[in-house]
């Protein structure tokens, strides 16, 4: 075990894969060790800079192979496995929490998982991508859905998972804010810069909270950016175009005020996070479970046509 300098606050760390590996020319070829010895290296150096929480990559296994082959990447999570066991014994030996990531081997089925790792080395859960990637169940992958937001309760607070495609679905980020995550960790690969950064920082925005993206990078999609987003959508940490690790101090008992609330600055109540989750009306979002309803000629939101009450109404 490292010795941990002491901060202020808990540093978390995301990292950034890919982009350098594959490289301009076309790509070069890696093997799964390889690539395991890469993230011991950057799990390494997350936890010199002191980090309380690290986050791999969505599919950082998959970096320069020749083939990509579920079948046989895929591993019992928890489990006597290298993958697992990497992980692991990184949390173990810097006293630092870590979302790992695998494709995970469960009987038959298969999943996208991302996994948690306690400062004493313990496993604390997993979270199974619940929105696979036209593509990811079928043509050979066959990665099945999850269906379940758990939250985990670390040193730092409580945080949630999403993955990749999980992040065009509000909804997601939206379930792990109610269930009172204060930060929400997203591995994920291959999406352009401004894209990635736009939905990261929105979902910042709409809950209130901190999300910290780690990427796996194609050089085909353009330049990455591993990154923290405050509650703002700021971001307070970022890689740019390069590989590497970055580190941010975050605090998630830190309220961040709504500009426009009076007395924002002193009213609790007025905590972003708190403030947009009592504001919301579940009551009124039941056409969110009735899609079939939206857009029909007289399904609710739409104009109703004439009524008894107002016969005039077109």
């Amino acid at each position: 075990m490292t010795t941990r300098v002491a901060h202020p606050h808990p540093r978390v760390a995301v990292m950034q894969m890919g982009y350098d590996r594959y490289g301009p020319e076309g790509g070069h070829r890696y093997t799964l060790e390889q690539n395991g010895t890469l993230m011991d290296q950057y799990l390494g150096q997350a936890g010199d800079q002191g980090a309380d929480l690290v986050i791999a990559p969505e599919c950082w296994v998959r970096v320069g192979l020749d083939k990509i082959d579920v079948e046989q990447l895929a591993v019992a999570i928890p489990g006597d496995n290298p993958i697992y066991n990497l992980f692991a014994a990184r949390a173990r030996r810097h006293h630092m929490s870590v979302v790992g990531w695998a494709y995970e081997r469960d009987g038959k089925d298969k999943y996208n998982t991302a996994f948690v790792i306690g400062p004493d080395g313990n496993y604390l859960g997993k979270y199974r991508k619940t929105h696979p990637v036209p593509g990811e169940e079928t043509q050979g992958q066959g990665i099945r859905p999850g269906n379940a937001f758990p939250v985990f309760d670390l040193p730092l607070g409580r945080i949630g998972i999403m993955i990749c495609f999980d992040n065009y679905f509000p909804e997601v980020s939206r379930i792990l804010a109610v269930k009172g995550a204060r930060l929400i960790c997203y591995p994920t690969m291959n999406s352009p810069r401004l894209s990635l950064e736009t939905r990261a920082a929105a979902r910042a925005i709409d809950n209130g909270c901190y999300v910290a993206c780690s990427v796996l990078m194609g050089y085909r999609l353009g330049e990455g950016s591993a990154a923290i987003y405050d509650p703002r959508g700021e971001t307070i940490a970022g890689s740019g175009s390069r590989d590497g690790v970055v580190t941010a101090e975050i605090d998630l008992t830190h309220p961040y005020p709504m500009a426009f609330v009076p007395n924002s600055e002193t009213c609790p109540g007025a905590d972003r996070h708190q403030l947009l989750l009592a504001a919301r009306r579940p009551e009124i979002y039941g056409e969110l479970l009735n899609p079939a309803q939206l857009g029909t000629p007289n399904g609710p939101g739409t104009n109703p046509g004439p009524t008894p009450e107002n016969p005039n109404r077109a």
